[in-house]
Order: C-alpha cells, then sequence, then structure tokens
C-alpha cells in the first residue's frame, strides 16, 4: 500500500495492519460491536483502538457519527501532533498518553499511518522478558500437516515454528486454516528457544515443543461461531480474545488420538 496525502479512511488502516503488522482487528466489545483493538502479535499488547462514534462527544461541530484511530503517543511528539486538526486528545483513553486521529478525511494516509508507526514502536516491550503466560491462536495449514497423526504417533507432542516471543506454559490454541477454517487443538508451550529442521534437508529454524493438551469436536468452533468472537480468519499468532478464550475452556475435549 502507498503511503500519500490521500484522506486516511478505517478500511485503509486496517489493511495497513494487515500487510505490516500481521494483526486484524479484534472486536472485544458486545455493546459496541465495531469498534476493535489491534494487537501487537508478539507480546499481545493493543497498539490501536478503532471506534465509530458520534461527532458530538467529541466535541466536533455537525452531526452524525466519525470513525476514529487511537494511538499511543510518544510524549515528544505529543504537542507538534496536537496542533494538527485531525488530532485531538485521545477519547476514552488516557489522554496523557494516547491520542485520537479523525478518520474523517481530514487526516491523510501519511499522517494516520505515522501515528500508527509510533503506536506499533512504543508497545515493542514487553514480550522477552513477559513471566506471565498467555494464550495464542495460532494457524495450522491441512494440506501440509496432519496433525491428528502427528500427535499420535508423537505421545501428544510436536515441534513447532516459533516466530512470536513464546515463553514456557503459555497455551496455544491451533486453528486449522481453508477448507476447514476452525480450532481444533488446545496445547501447552513445554519448551522454547529450540532449533529444529522441519523438512529433510532444511536449515533449523526458531523452534518450541507443543503438548496436546485438549482436542475439540470437529465444527465446535467452525468458522461461524468463531465470527461472532470477532474472528474471521487467522494469518499469523496472535492472542486470544477473553470471550472466545472462557468458551474454549468451558468446552469438553478429547486428548487421545
Amino acid at each position: 500500500m502507498n503511503i500519500d496525502k490521500t484522506p486516511a479512511t478505517r478500511a485503509d488502516i486496517e489493511q495497513y495492519a494487515k500487510e505490516h503488522f500481521g494483526t486484524s482487528v479484534e472486536h472485544l466489545w458486545a455493546k459496541s460491536p465495531s469498534d476493535g483493538i489491534l494487537r501487537r502479535p508478539d507480546n499481545g499488547k493493543w497498539f490501536a483502538v478503532l471506534m465509530t462514534v458520534s461527532r458530538e462527544r467529541l466535541g466536533l461541530s455537525g452531526g452524525g457519527r466519525v470513525d476514529i484511530l487511537n494511538v499511543k503517543s510518544c510524549e515528544l511528539l505529543t504537542g507538534s501532533l496536537l496542533a494538527e486538526s485531525c488530532v485531538m486528545p485521545a477519547f476514552h483513553m488516557n489522554k496523557k498518553k494516547w491520542l485520537t486521529v479523525l478518520l474523517d478525511g481530514s487526516a491523510t494516509m501519511q499522517l494516520a499511518v505515522g501515528c500508527l508507526k509510533m503506536s506499533y514502536d512504543m508497545t515493542a516491550g514487553g514480550g522477552k522478558n513477559r513471566t506471565v503466560p498467555k494464550k495464542w491462536l495460532i494457524p495450522a495449514n491441512p494440506s501440509i500437516c496432519d496433525l491428528d497423526e502427528i500427535f499420535a504417533g508423537n505421545g501428544g507432542e510436536t515441534m513447532w515454528t516459533q516466530k512470536a516471543k513464546f515463553i514456557q506454559g503459555d497455551t496455544v490454541y491451533i486453528y486449522i486454516t481453508a477448507p476447514v477454517r476452525e480450532i481444533r487443538y488446545e496445547c501447552k508451550v513445554t519448551e522454547t528457544g529450540l532449533k529444529y529442521s522441519f523438512f529433510e534437508g532444511a536449515a533449523p529454524e526458531n523452534a518450541m515443543r507443543l503438548k496436546l493438551v485438549k482436542r475439540y469436536p470437529d465444527s465446535c468452533f467452525d468458522r461461524e461461531r468463531l465470527e461472532k468472537f470477532g474472528i474471521k480468519s487467522v494469518r499469523g499468532a496472535r492472542g486470544v480474545p477473553d470471550a472466545l478464550a472462557a468458551a474454549l475452556e468451558s468446552e469438553s475435549g478429547n486428548s487421545a488420538l
């Protein structure tokens, strides 16, 4: 996507986040289903919030509603950014640490993406030194591997490429991509920082070891059900929305394959 002085739209921001940060909007709030957050895939931190609010609530003239982008702000740049007519103190966030960018045609893609990158960079910390386990959702291509067969043949364990900052004790839910499109497995990360050749003759890659905890029945967490939790696709490692995590934990399964 070219970054220029054309007006920024919410769709543009979402597309940029997918292409450059490998993350998609997570819709967390039932009372405002169109609102959502962008989360760093490596440490799970929010770096942006996309919302649609009334102009009146923002103190703007005119009626109707407007899309906004909330981003974390660098203190040294806050003053100069607030001088822009399309930037204001954060709506519904900490006004000392966050800013709101209007996506009503007044902000350029250059400015909006600059703010998005700033926020992404400012939320980089925390993954490397994290000690509290978290929940992840990762994709698996069914045309490459049969996980039922792999788990059955390896005592319920498998090696997995480690592209994000997983730690021992993290929970990993494996989403089987097209044509299946459903979550099939819950695993626990038992080792990280390993090196492993996933194909004969291939160079070793960063890897981790997963232990199967639960296998969900087919179609239990299919595409239709996942969309209710704001999950439309899984292209890379990402955090799990709280509501989905609760549903996954409460669902019974079978670890014996």
